[in-house]
C-alpha cells in the first residue's frame, strides 16, 4: 500500500543507501540500488523494548548490458552499517533484508 508516510520512509532509506555506497566506494560498481518496503511487519528490538514495524529490503544489482543482471556482492560490513542506520534513523522500520536472486 502506498501512503505518503511510506514514500517518505523509502526516500530516507534510499538517501542513506546512496551515501553509504559512495562512502564505501561501491556506487560506481552498482547499476541499480534501491529500497522497497515489504507488505509484512516484523518484531524488532530497540533498546529495552520490542517494536512491530515495517521490513525494508535493499536490492543492489550489477550488469554490463541490462539484458541479464546479478545481485551485487555487497560486503557484510556495509550491509551491517546500512541495517544499523536504517533501523535507527528511519522511523517505522524494524528490520532490513538484502535481496539476493
Amino acid at each position: 500500500m502506498v501512503t505518503p508516510n511510506r514514500v517518505a520512509m523509502l526516500q530516507e532509506a534510499n538517501t542513506i543507501l546512496i551515501k553509504e555506497l559512495w562512502k564505501h566506494r561501491h556506487y560506481r560498481k552498482i547499476r541499480r540500488a534501491f529500497f522497497v518496503l515489504l507488505l509484512v511487519k516484523s518484531v524488532g528490538d530497540m533498546g529495552d523494548g520490542r517494536m512491530y514495524k515495517d521490513v525494508a529490503c535493499v536490492q543492489c544489482v550489477q550488469t554490463s548490458h541490462y539484458m541479464t543482471a546479478d545481485f551485487y556482492h555487497l560486503p557484510h560490513g556495509v550491509i551491517r552499517i546500512l541495517s544499523e542506520r536504517v533501523i535507527n534513523e528511519v522511523r517505522g522500520v524494524s528490520r532490513l533484508c538484502y535481496d539476493i536472486y
